[in-house]
């Protein structure tokens, strides 16, 4: 089992999670029900079943077509000052990709005020949220009775990127 590619990986791990689920179910029936029931082995058997449906669910998306690390590394080797002691790009690209991968998180796109309005989940404990009136004012917790004037908004717990 040297082969470390995730995919791979992923269903060697589902087809087993697929198979102690089985298992479980098989040997579970000749426990006394109030065995069963005290550990809840249907839900348990139910819910590994699930977690095995969701990995396999996860391989039949797409892999992507071209690998980030690449392309990362040529801008960073294209935009690195001259003289500036890097090694090899590739190296650094890598690290600050994991970097990324364990820390970064996707920017939540704002929501045009056209499409939806805020509702009390999306506002803070005084009623407010981040608005967008335009690149001069920028963002701003704002009271929702102001969102004429709004083009975009967020909920009050995202923090806007800065525009400027």
């Amino acid at each position: 089992m040297t082969n470390t590619n995730p995919r791979d990986l992923i269903k060697r791990l589902a087809d087993c999670l697929h198979e102690a689920a089985g298992e479980v179910e098989g040997w579970g029936n000749y426990a006394s029900s109030y065995f069963q029931e005290k550990h809840d082995l249907r839900g348990n058997v139910a819910r590994i079943y699930a977690e095995a449906a969701e990995a396999r669910a996860y391989l039949d998306q797409p892999e992507p077509e071209e690998k980030w690390y690449p392309r990362f590394a040529d801008w960073l080797e294209q935009e690195m000052p001259e003289g500036t002691v890097i090694g090899d790009p590739l190296w650094w690209a890598s690290k600050i990709a994991d970097y990324l991968a364990r820390w970064g998180r996707p920017a939540i796109k704002p929501v045009p005020v056209s499409e939806r309005s805020p509702k009390a989940e999306d506002c803070d404990s005084e009623g407010r949220c981040w608005g967008w009136m335009n690149a001069e004012h920028g963002w701003n917790l704002y009271s929702p009775e102001h969102l004429p004037e709004w083009s975009f908004w967020l909920p009050h717990w995202v923090l806007p990127v800065p525009t400027k």
